[in-house]
């Protein structure tokens, strides 16, 4: 994609952001909205941001058990400083998986082999969202019985779909390279030899039986304890709804997060609480507060990040007139 086109598509993901959250609250009763937000429990923020803390600690578990059954032993603490940083990221570049440049980056320069560090990082986040949407199929289906709204099941059914199409392509390095030079990829004989490394190390994976039972555990844990924290968030807000439905409601929310259209979700989320909250006979209010919230909670957690990613950059900035100097 030219700068150009990527600029363009920034501009449109920037303007589909702006357009749905000035729809969303233009119309709601901002007096309810802050009253509601003044009653927050904020005894109950230390909790929230220690489950934000282990979520992260365990994704960043996970990553290294795809690193480590490449062959390549890393620090758990500096893969655990590099995911923080790269969840900052996600905030400002323009992709909610942004940051995972940043990942492929910075394990690519530890272990010296890119191709690795990238199929590291996709592995990690489609078994991730294979986790998300199967949490949601089993979810919904069984919240049926306390709701007729069977639309629900359309979005992950047909991500379901898509992602097991896409995992068994990669494991089908022939078939997906054969697709790849039709559209026009197999014109540049370093792209190929690139994505031919990159599916050799995706395939390497397979040796590794357990592998699989592993990161899927890891990757379930993960998404319980989003629903979890968004339990939590919403009862610190004195939302009063069963348990059940956040475990209905809340994977589809995230899914609809991940799509590329927006900026950080924006607009995607606020639409998916107000959906959610007048399902469950909530207020339109009810359903922006909690994405309003859960995005603050994020921001601030995120910062952490942040402080990490300028420590790294002041001290690498001050070791690199060392090496000079050793040269």
């Amino acid at each position: 994609m030219s700068k150009t086109r990527k600029r363009l598509f920034l501009l449109l993901k920037i303007g589909i952001s702006v357009g749905l959250i000035s729809l969303f609250y233009g119309g709601v009763d901002r007096i309810k909205l802050r009253t509601m937000l003044a009653s927050i429990d904020f005894a109950a923020l230390p909790l929230l941001f220690a489950l934000l803390l282990f979520n992260s600690f365990i994704s960043t578990v996970k990553w290294r058990v795809f690193l480590t059954a490449s062959g390549f032993r890393t620090s758990l603490t500096r893969l655990f400083g590099t995911y923080l940083s790269a969840s900052f990221l996600n905030i400002f570049l323009p992709s909610n998986i942004g940051g995972d440049f940043y990942r492929i980056y910075d394990a690519g320069v530890k272990t010296s082999d890119s191709a690795r560090s990238t199929a590291s990082v996709v592995a990690d986040r489609l078994s991730g969202f294979l986790a998300m949407v199967i949490f949601g199929l089993i979810s919904t289906i069984s919240g049926l019985a306390v709701s007729n709204n069977s639309i629900v099941l359309l979005l992950p059914v047909v991500v379901f779909s898509g992602l097991i199409v896409l995992i068994y392509l990669l494991y089908q390095r022939t078939i997906l390279m054969r697709v790849l030079k039709l559209l026009g990829a197999g014109r540049s004989e370093k792209l190929t030899a690139k994505l031919d490394s990159f599916f050799q190390a995706f395939q390497e994976y397979r040796k590794h039986p357990n592998l699989f039972i592993r990161v899927m555990g890891i990757s379930f844990l993960f998404q319980f304890m989003v629903i979890v924290f968004v339990y939590l968030m919403a009862k610190a807000l004195s939302i009063d709804v069963p348990f059940v439905f956040f475990c209905m409601y809340v994977p589809l929310i995230s899914l609809l997060e991940s799509i590329p259209l927006s900026i950080f979700g924006l607009g995607f989320r606020e639409g998916g609480y107000i959906v959610f909250m007048s399902a469950v006979g909530q207020s339109e209010e009810a359903g922006l507060l909690l994405a309003f919230v859960y995005v603050v909670l994020t921001l601030l957690f995120s910062s952490v990040g942040g402080v990490i990613l300028a420590i790294r950059n002041v001290t690498d900035k001050r070791s690199q007139p060392e090496k000079k100097n050793e040269e």
